[in-house]
């Protein structure tokens, strides 16, 4: 259900464009790819009567929120990358900077993500147990 669904924003795609640009198309294919997602979700859970893990999930979006909270204005304002125009050399060092203060933002995205995760409870004990047990590398 989740794969077909998706079908549909193809033709959505061509309406969107015109309209809204490429984040119009963004928006048909993600919010697309959710919907169906969501249904197939549902329909596991009510044909299989799975427990959803809503806490982990509430966890997961705290996280999520909070490196939002860091990230997003400093990607804003602080991190302004150069702007390439037409006819102007490139200056490899402001883009170097850019590449750079981007790696730095993403690893401190990465760090507020992480603690929050932690403070917040991370993984349940029952699922950091079924992690071991599969013998992945680097799953302790």
């Amino acid at each position: 259900i989740a794969r077909s669904c998706a079908v549909v924003a193809i033709p959505l795609v061509f309406f969107a464009v015109p309209r809204y640009g490429l984040g119009g198309a963004a928006a048909v294919m993600g919010g697309t790819r959710l919907l169906c997602d969501g249904l197939a979700m549902f329909f596991a859970i009510r044909q299989f009567r799975i427990h959803y893990p809503l806490r982990f999930a509430l966890r997961i979006l705290g996280a999520s929120l909070a490196l939002a909270l860091v990230v997003a204005p400093l990607a804003e304002f602080v991190l302004v990358p150069p702007v390439l125009l037409p006819d102007t050399p490139v200056d490899k060092l402001a883009w170097f900077g850019a590449l750079l203060g981007t790696a730095a933002l993403g690893a401190l995205g990465a760090l507020v993500f992480l603690s929050v995760f932690k403070l917040s409870g991370g993984i349940d004990p029952a699922d950091r147990q079924r992690i071991r047990e599969l013998r992945l590398p680097y799953a302790e």
